[in-house]
């Protein structure tokens, strides 16, 4: 069903992307909640979320829809949080971060390269194939599990481990 509407909204119908919202905005608002933690943030950060499904619809490869919207809403709600917190972060405290926000300018993106050139490079070979396959290549869990002959359960941990390691290294070069 899901596959019909989006279908019918690459060819113009525009409508059809109610039928997306009415079925999963409540599945977006569990996901946005309990990171916000606020009902009117929340609401806000689902609107931008379907915008940005609805920008986003020509790069959807057709696999796993439910779970390509969800991280797209919890991106959203992490950038909302980052704004509104209080303190200051440091560039190892969320990676999805640093491998989606876009550039300014061309010298402000080699500079961005750089960084996360030189964070990958701190994470062992098998890590750092995770990281990149996952947020640079935006490949699947199942996907990068194939490609590594491991299970998805391993992709996880390596995902959460990766990220782990750069913040602990962060962490020792805080004051």
């Amino acid at each position: 069903m899901i596959e019909k509407w989006i279908d019918e909204i690459r060819q113009g119908n525009r409508d059809a992307f109610v039928n997306i919202v009415s079925r999963y905005q409540s599945y977006i608002f569990n996901i946005i909640y309990p990171i916000v933690q606020n009902q009117k943030d929340t609401e806000d950060i689902a609107q931008e979320t379907f915008i940005q499904v609805y920008r986003s619809l020509s790069h959807y490869r057709g696999n796993g829809f439910k779970t390509w919207i969800a991280r797209i809403a919890v991106r959203k709600a992490i950038d909302w949080k980052r704004k509104n917190q209080k303190g200051n972060l440091t560039l190892y405290q969320d990676l999805d971060q640093e491998l989606k926000e876009p550039s300014l300018s061309p010298d402000d993106g080699l500079e961005q390269k750089e960084e996360v050139e030189a964070l990958l490079n701190k994470l062992p070979p098998p890590y750092r194939r995770t990281v990149q396959l996952y947020y640079l290549e935006d490949r699947t869990y199942q996907e990068i599990a194939e490609a590594e002959g491991v299970s998805v359960k391993t992709i996880e941990s390596r995902l959460y481990r990766a990220k782990k390691m750069l913040r602990d290294d962060g962490k020792e070069e805080l004051p």
